[in-house]
C-alpha cells in the first residue's frame, strides 16, 4: 500500500474502462482532478465516486488548460497520468503545460498511438520489420492484398481490437473496407499479416531504463483478434523470454520511453519476434491483477507512486509464484432471458475476481471489439495450464438462456 500524499495534486486523464478502481487509488494517495470527456451522470457516479473535481474534456486543449488553471490557481501539479488510450496524449500535453520536467513522453506517445507513425519509425530502422501502408479506398486494400496475400486491417489510431479485420480474399477485403466505413475512419492501416502466438509485455521504465516485469500469453478470437483470454506467465522457454524482453526493450528505445509503464504486445513468427503495438500504460483486462498475483507487483500502484515522484527503480523482478488467468465470458448473440450460478463464483477455490455486465432482458452482440465481450473469470492455478483450467471451470458453472436474433437482425447489428 502507498503512503497518502494528499497534499500532491494529480490529474487524472479520461480513465474509463481499463481499471474501475485505479481512480479510487489515485484519489486515497492524492487530490485528483479528473479530466474526461463528457458523460452521464450515472456512469460518473458508478465509475468515479471518490473524485474531487470533474471536467469535462473540450474538444481544444487550450480551453482545458486555462479551465484547470482558473480551478487551481498556484496550485503545483506533481503529475499528469492516463490509463485510457484516448487519454494518454492529452495527459503528456497537459504536462507540458503543468509539470514541464515531467513531459518527455509527449513524443512517445504520439508514436505509440498513431499506428502508421510507429511502423514508419520500424521501417527507418529497419526494425520488427512488417509491411505497411495507409489506405483509404477499395483500390489501395486491393493492391496491399495482393501483395502480401493475407494482411490485416485496422484503425490509425484505434483500441480495444475494435475494427481491426483480417484479409485474406478479395471478399474478405470488401468486408473490412465495409467496418472501416461503418466506423467513419476515411483512412485506414494496412499491415503484413505477423503469424505465430502473440504475447504482451508488461514494463515500466525509469528515466529511460526499462524493466520488465511480466510476459502475458493473449488468445484470441478468429478474424477480429479480440482478446478472450490472458495467462501470466507466459509459458515460454528461457530463450524465448530472453528474445522477447531483448526485442521489446529495443523497441521501447526506439519510440524513445523515458519514464511510466508500457504494455506491449508482439508476436513470435517464423521470422522472429514482431511487434503488433504498444501503449505507454498498464495493460488493461485485469493483466496488472494476473501480474500481481504471480508476481507480487502492482503496476498501478507503481504509476501512481511514480507519479508522485517517490519510486526507486525496481530491483530484481521476483520468480513467478504460481500462475494466473482471466477467460472472457463470449455467450451466442441474442436476448439474455436468464442468469444462474453467478452467485456461486464467490465460493469457488482459485477465483481471483470475476464479473459479468448484460441483464436480463439485454441485447448480448456479436463480439467484434473488446467492449462486447459479457464479462470475466480471473483464476489462479500451480501452472500457466491449471490457471487458465480454473477460470474456464468456473465460467461454466454460470447458465445463461438466450433468445437468438434471426440471422438477418444479427447481419445488421455488426456494425452497430
Amino acid at each position: 500500500m502507498l503512503e497518502s500524499d494528499r497534499d500532491s495534486t494529480i490529474i487524472l486523464v479520461d480513465n474509463r474502462r481499463e481499471d474501475p478502481d485505479f481512480a479510487e487509488r489515485a484519489t486515497s494517495r492524492a487530490s485528483v482532478i479528473h479530466v474526461s470527456k463528457p458523460h452521464p451522470p450515472a456512469w460518473r457516479s458508478h465509475r468515479f465516486p471518490v473524485c474531487e473535481f470533474v471536467l469535462n474534456y473540450p474538444e481544444h486543449l487550450a480551453e482545458l488548460t486555462a479551465a484547470i488553471q482558473a480551478f487551481l490557481g498556484d496550485e503545483p501539479i506533481a503529475a499528469v497520468i492516463s490509463q485510457a488510450e484516448a487519454g494518454l496524449i492529452p495527459a503528456q500535453l497537459l504536462s507540458r503545460h503543468f509539470c514541464p520536467n515531467r513531459a518527455d513522453d509527449v513524443e512517445a506517445a504520439a508514436t505509440l498511438h498513431d499506428k502508421s507513425r510507429m511502423r514508419a519509425l520500424m521501417a527507418k530502422n529497419g526494425f520488427s520489420s512488417l509491411g505497411a501502408r495507409v489506405g483509404s479506398d477499395e483500390n489501395d486494400l486491393l493492391a496491399f492484398w495482393r501483395e502480401y496475400g493475407d494482411v490485416i486491417v485496422k484503425p490509425l489510431d484505434g483500441s480495444g481490437s475494435s475494427g481491426v479485420v483480417r484479409v485474406r480474399t478479395a471478399a474478405d477485403a470488401r468486408a473490412a473496407l465495409a467496418v472501416a466505413r461503418a466506423l467513419k475512419n476515411e483512412r485506414f492501416l494496412m499491415e503484413e499479416y505477423a503469424d505465430g502466438p502473440e504475447y504482451s509485455v508488461e514494463s515500466f521504465t525509469f528515466d529511460g531504463v526499462h524493466r520488465v516485469v511480466a510476459i502475458t500469453e493473449k488468445q484470441t478470437l478468429e478474424g477480429c483478434f479480440v482478446e478472450i483470454a490472458h495467462v501470466v506467465p507466459a509459458p515460454l522457454t528461457s530463450a524465448q523470454v530472453r528474445t522477447v524482453n531483448a526485442h521489446t526493450l529495443a523497441f521501447l528505445d526506439l519510440v524513445g520511453l523515458r519514464n511510466g509503464p508500457a504494455h506491449t504486445e508482439l508476436r513470435l513468427t517464423p521470422r522472429g519476434p514482431r511487434i503488433i503495438e504498444s501503449q505507454n500504460r498498464v495493460g488493461g483486462d485485469r493483466i496488472n491483477l494476473l501480474v500481481k498475483t504471480v508476481y507480487g507487483i502492482d503496476l498501478m500502484d507503481l504509476t501512481i507512486d511514480w507519479a508522485l515522484g517517490r519510486p526507486a527503480p525496481l530491483g530484481a523482478i521476483p520468480e513467478a509464484s504460481g500462475a494466473a488467468a482471466i477467460r472472457f465470458f463470449l455467450p451466442q448473440p441474442g436476448t439474455l432471458r436468464k442468469i444462474a450460478g453467478l452467485e456461486a463464483l464467490d465460493a469457488v477455490p482459485h477465483v481471483l475476481d470475476w464479473e459479468f455486465e448484460p441483464k436480463v432482458g439485454d441485447r448480448i452482440r456479436l463480439p467484434i471489439s473488446s467492449a462486447r465481450r459479457s464479462g470475466f473469470v480471473v483464476a489462479s492455478g500451480a501452472t500457466p495450464a491449471e490457471a487458465l483450467f480454473n477460470a474456464d471451470r468456473a465460467g461454466s458453472l454460470v447458465e445463461l438462456e438466450i433468445e437468438a436474433i434471426p440471422r438477418r437482425e444479427a447481419q445488421l447489428a455488426i456494425a452497430s
